[in-house]
């Protein structure tokens, strides 16, 4: 008995509702499904006792040629696409070139007459295309064309193999709905539907197998041919009657264990269907959130580890003393973390408590895109169908990975610190807590670093040690002249704003290069070949709301006065960012690249534009890139606000920006914005990657109110800076009760498409009533710059808030400094020790190596040693063996009794061991004159 399909079908009844049809086929014995013509010469197609798809004996297939005939099942009807479909199969070519046929939804038509459809078609067996027709509207496109995902890869699928092929048809993504197919779990295809297809009327009542007259074929007669057909199709190679070329032979294939289910959606109407978008669509990215999950047990009545739920409510156990979660009676509920990343080892299991009435519980994982990892899908999960007070183990097995062809169980070592989301689907069921034993511990790979302690992704245990997030020191605000910066604090008294200050005039001298390049200030880059400063500033101009005004200067601090700067783009609408993509750039007609918002005229939206020098500037002729939806639009919630973030990702290679979008409306979290439209919600930041500047994802949710924000809090833009692995965010937070506590938050992501967002405000407001920051610190417009052993970050200001009902303020400009990668600290105070253990580490620099830590233990002392893989302190490596470290410093080195390359290849933990002291992280570089040990 096959068991994928059962869990095939649970997890499509569960992606909206109760299951509206579906069924899930393994051909085992002749399903009896009706057919016409399907058995008329040249076809020869239907149920066949053979396994040519190397399942089990049973299988739909045969031959196929280019006449009207079909093999199906009646299903529907359906008469609208509001609802979501599903189907996937087995599929093999097994021989013949000419001919094709469609598997999935349609409308049998007499005469000939091509029907409506929503399918998978095979031309010749080999290239799949999608055929979407609703009357004469008809799309029928080779999958990877029209948007595809993924075009890099070949999809051809008549090479003999078993491939396993998939349609998703979602009405809640995009503004009118998505198609996409999957060909061996891979996406190779994306099709968003227009608003005339979304909203007209369709036909479908079969599911199966069926072959239509090509396009050159006219509706076929009683002998298989229209009147006066037959001459034209001789002359053009196609045999009397047979719709195949002379001389060639009916393509024949073969498909297996075909799974088809429908959920049903609501009909919208002309004042809901805005509201039914939001929630379906905009409830998704909201899990645009990330944690480190420790090892242990994790209660699901905590609000942060739930980022969705449908169809579910929490319950109390019959004591009373549980919560846990269940769906009502007869319905299917749904269950999604929030992205966690964990540690997982050989013979790691994932364990649930629960309590199973009757019902089922499957479990899937969901990679960084919201796709279901193979292996870890629900077609592979066991279902759980007992369970009581005792903890239960999930099991995965590999039977929907068409490469494997058996069962075979999955270990979760291959999830090993890994992005995943969390999935549950519960059925007459209820559970309380899941817990992820990790197994036999293997290592984390590391590169020279840096490797930051910014959260806990490093860390395996921590002892009377606590976390601490670092406050940049304030240096200079601008004063009420032009050109004029004021410091925060008198330089002759503290000498750390004064050297802050010098460097800040010679940053040039001492700024990292980095290709492409990304503004601060909003438009500032730095021109390492000319050693200037370039700044193309979003500026009023005649005639327009903003345009690009450019100047250059030695001195980030001394600028030319306004009406020396020249106008070098002119566009109606807000914002600017320039990037550089350097003197490599692979395109130097493009190598200059600048975002703009534009108001007039439509279309409304994100544009981008085009420059070999940044001086002569080029709109793209496709823009908007990201649209601009109307408020009554249901594309609002993919819809793009006038405040864009832009920034480059050196670890994944692309472009991204951060855009700024309210919710619908003030139900979603219980709060209006003071300074929004009337009957908006709160601003909130969405993400979204390039890789070419001009295709870009739908925006997805990534800075959004949850269950440790209190009162009113929105988001106002972010920017971004890498580090080793790490990609830091400096996040915009409007809060307070009258919008007058506006602070910059720090987030961090490990894939760069999730985060964690921490409280404690990384750049506070100025406690001073009386100073230009005491309702607002706002670093997240403006990416850092980083100098030397410092980072400075430009960043805005106002001494009321944003937009605050006691007043505008007035709007400044500040600088403050921070030492390098010191923004997180790891502190033990105290005589006794603090000590922090990493999870098992095994670095992949090939040079001698000395390991550096960034440690302030002027004031106190820190130790290191090494453990193996049990925790055992390796001899010559440790405490005793280190040399104590008391001093401030961003890279000192360690050195113990014994040279650290003789761990080449080895795996191990690093502990640290404080005494009044802070850690910020650990880097390995290249050791001086070779690794030799210290002298005695």
């Amino acid at each position: 008995m096959r068991r994928v399909h059962r869990a095939m079908v649970l997890m499509m009844m569960l992606l909206v509702g109760a299951l509206a049809w579906g069924a899930s086929e393994d051909f085992a014995v002749d399903p009896l499904w009706g057919g016409t013509n399907n058995r008329d010469a040249p076809h020869d197609f239907g149920f066949s006792n053979t396994d040519h798809c190397g399942r089990v004996p049973g299988e739909l297939g045969g031959m196929f040629s280019s006449q009207p005939a079909y093999y199906a099942t009646s299903v529907g009807p359906f008469d609208h696409l509001h609802g979501r479909l599903f189907f996937g199969f087995y599929y093999k070519k097994a021989g013949g070139s000419e001919g094709s046929f469609s598997i999935g939804l349609f409308e049998p038509r007499e005469n000939g007459e091509r029907p409506d459809a929503l399918a998978i078609r095979f031309e010749n067996g080999d290239q799949p295309r999608v055929l979407f027709a609703i009357g004469e509207d008809r799309t029928d496109v080779p999958v990877t064309h029209m948007d595809a995902v993924g075009d890099r890869f070949p999809t051809l699928v008549g090479d003999g193999a078993v491939h396993y092929i998939e349609l998703d048809y979602d009405p809640d993504e995009g503004p009118h709905g998505r198609i996409r197919v999957l060909v061996d779990r891979v996406n190779r295809f994306l099709y968003h539907l227009t608003a005339e297809q979304r909203a007209a009327s369709i036909n479908l009542t079969h599911f199966g197998l069926f072959a239509e007259a090509t396009q050159q074929d006219e509706p076929l007669g009683e002998n298989g041919d229209s009147p006066g057909s037959v001459q034209n199709r001789a002359e053009n190679g196609v045999s009397p009657g047979s719709g195949t070329r002379l001389g060639q032979s009916p393509f024949s294939c073969y498909l297996d264990d075909v799974v088809f289910t429908s959920t049903p959606g609501e009909t919208p109407q002309s004042n809901s269907v805005t509201e039914v978008m939001r929630h379906n669509h905009f409830e998704r990215p909201t899990v645009g959130s990330a944690r480190i999950l420790r090892p242990g047990h994790h209660r699901l009545d905590d609000p942060m580890l739930v980022a969705l739920h449908q169809s579910a409510r929490l319950a109390h156990d019959a004591s009373g003393e549980r919560i846990g979660w269940e769906a009502p009676e007869n319905a299917v509920g749904k269950l999604k973390t929030p992205y966690l990343l964990f540690p997982t080892g050989k013979g790691s299991r994932l364990t649930l408590d629960a309590d199973i009435k009757g019902g089922e519980i499957l479990v899937q994982f969901l990679d960084a895109r919201g796709n279901a990892i193979p292996g870890f899908s629900f077609v592979d999960c066991v279902p759980l169908t007992s369970g009581g007070d005792d903890r239960v183990v999930l099991r995965w097995e590999a039977v929907g990975e068409p490469h494997l062809m058996r069962q075979q169980p999955m270990d979760l070592a291959r999830l090993n610190q890994t992005s995943v989301a969390i999935e549950f689907r519960i059925r007459n069921a209820r559970f309380y807590a899941f817990a992820i034993e990790p197994g036999e511990e293997i290592p984390m790979y590391l590169g020279d670093g840096p490797h930051l302690f910014v959260d806990d992704y490093l860390i395996r245990s921590t002892e009377r040690v606590t976390r601490r997030i670092e406050q940049p020191l304030r240096l200079l605000y601008m004063g009420d002249r032009p050109g004029e910066w004021i410091p925060f604090q008198d330089p002759g008294q503290n000498p750390a704003v004064a050297e802050g200050i010098a460097a800040l005039h010679t940053m040039g001298d001492t700024l990292a290069q980095q290709e492409p390049q990304y503004p601060t200030w909003g438009e500032v880059l730095f021109d390492h070949e000319r050693k200037v400063f370039r700044w193309w500033l979003a500026d009023p101009a005649p005639g327009v709301r903003q345009a690009l005004h450019y100047a250059e200067s030695t001195d980030i601090l001394d600028w030319p006065q306004p009406d020396e700067k020249r106008i070098v783009f002119k566009y109606d609408g807000f914002g600017g960012t320039t990037f550089d993509d350097g003197p490599n750039a692979p395109n130097a007609d493009r190598r200059y690249k600048a975002v703009y918002y534009v108001h007039e005229p439509p279309p409304l939206g994100t544009h981008v534009a085009f420059s070999p020098d940044g001086i002569e500037w080029t709109p793209y002729a496709g823009n908007p890139v990201i649209p601009t939806y109307s408020y009554n639009d249901p594309a609002w919630a993919v819809s793009v606000g006038d405040v864009t973030s832009s920034f480059w990702d050196p670890i994944r290679r692309h472009y991204g920006m951060f855009v700024r979008n309210h919710t619908k409306s003030a139900e979603e979290f219980g709060v209006q914005s003071f300074t929004g439209r009337p009957g908006l919600g709160v601003r909130l930041d969405n993400q979204t990657v390039s890789d070419d500047f001009i295709h870009w994802e739908l925006p997805w949710r990534v800075m959004c109110p949850d269950a440790l924000d209190t009162g009113l809090t929105e988001f106002h833009g972010v920017s971004m800076l890498a580090r080793g692995d790490l990609l830091l965010a400096f996040v915009n937070k409007i809060s307070g009760a009258l919008s007058d506590n506006c602070p910059t938050e720090l987030a961090v992501s490990h894939d760069g498409r999730h985060w964690q967002r921490f409280r404690e405000p990384f750049l506070a407001p100025n406690p001073d009533p009386a100073a230009v920051d005491h309702g607002m610190a706002w670093a997240g417009h403006m990416p850092p710059w980083q100098a030397g052993d410092r980072v400075f970050f430009h960043y805005g200001t106002n001494e009321v808030g944003f937009k605050s009902p006691k007043g505008y303020g007035r709007w400044r400009r500040a600088w403050a400094v921070i030492p390098r990668d010191r923004y997180v600290a790891r502190v033990a105070e105290g005589d006794k020790a603090g000590v922090l253990c990493t999870h098992l580490l095994k670095y992949t620099v090939r040079d001698p190596l000395e390991l550096a830590i960034n440690t302030d233990a002027d004031a106190g002392e820190l130790r290191v040693q090494i453990t193996d893989v049990d925790s055992r302190p390796l001899q010559g490596f440790a405490f005793d063996d280190c040399r104590p470290i008391s001093e401030d410093s961003l890279d000192t080195p360690v050195t113990w009794r014994r040279p650290l390359d003789e761990l080449r290849d080895q795996p191990f933990h690093l502990e640290f061991q404080l005494r009044n002291a802070k850690l910020y992280g650990f880097s390995f570089k290249k050791a001086p004159g070779g690794a030799k040990a210290p002298q005695e």
